[in-house]
């Protein structure tokens, strides 16, 4: 077993029902061709893998890491049902309220309807209705001022880059780190 796979194993977070754990170990083993197929089936199906495994979830527990709550609405929009549960489940259980859309369209048509209330957006950039590219620009048409953490497992295109330059508030590297995406969380909602 490779190193990626140990940390699969090891560094499961408790958020994670049996059945999801049991789902993402078939599809991880079962896509494991090469190395960007390896890495896009664990982003994609949103294992909480950390770097270092028992180190950084010893430094979690151990207080060195401070992991903040918040009580403001997020919108997460991933077109994998998985990665979308399991970011609303770490954001839940620090007390946020989440919104969930799973591409584009849906995104836009929540932020709409919701601007007033959505603090932030967690947005994919590879979706397959409408990217996140387009999907930024749209929900900054609604609202210039929105709060978007670009999120992706790998970005072949730069476009996390691109969305940056063009007023992004961070990127947040899938397979989500529990402390990582928490501060990217608060850091973006704090911004002026």
């Amino acid at each position: 077993m490779d190193y990626e796979g140990a940390c699969f194993f090891t560094a499961v977070h408790p958020l994670l029902s049996v059945s999801k754990i049991l789902i993402c170990i078939s599809w991880f083993w079962r896509v494991r061709v090469g190395r960007k197929e390896r890495t896009a089936a664990v982003a994609a199906c949103g294992v909480l893998c950390y770097s270092r495994c028992e180190a950084t979830e010893r430094g979690v527990r151990g207080g060195q890491m401070e992991l903040r709550r918040g009580t403001e609405t997020v919108l997460v929009v991933d077109d994998e049902q998985l990665v979308r549960e399991l970011a609303r489940d770490i954001l839940k259980r620090y007390g946020y309220t989440v919104l969930m859309a799973s591409g584009g369209e849906e995104a836009v048509e929540l932020y709409r309807q919701h601007a007033d209330k959505i603090a932030m957006v967690i947005l994919d950039i590879l979706m397959p209705d409408v990217d996140g590219v387009e999907t930024f620009r749209r929900i900054r048409e609604i609202d210039p001022a929105a709060r978007v953490v670009i999120s992706s497992g790998y970005d072949e295109d730069h476009a996390g880059e691109k969305l940056l330059q063009a007023g992004a508030a961070a990127f947040v590297q899938k397979p989500y780190r529990i402390a990582e995406l928490l501060k990217v969380v608060r850091e973006a909602i704090e911004q002026k």
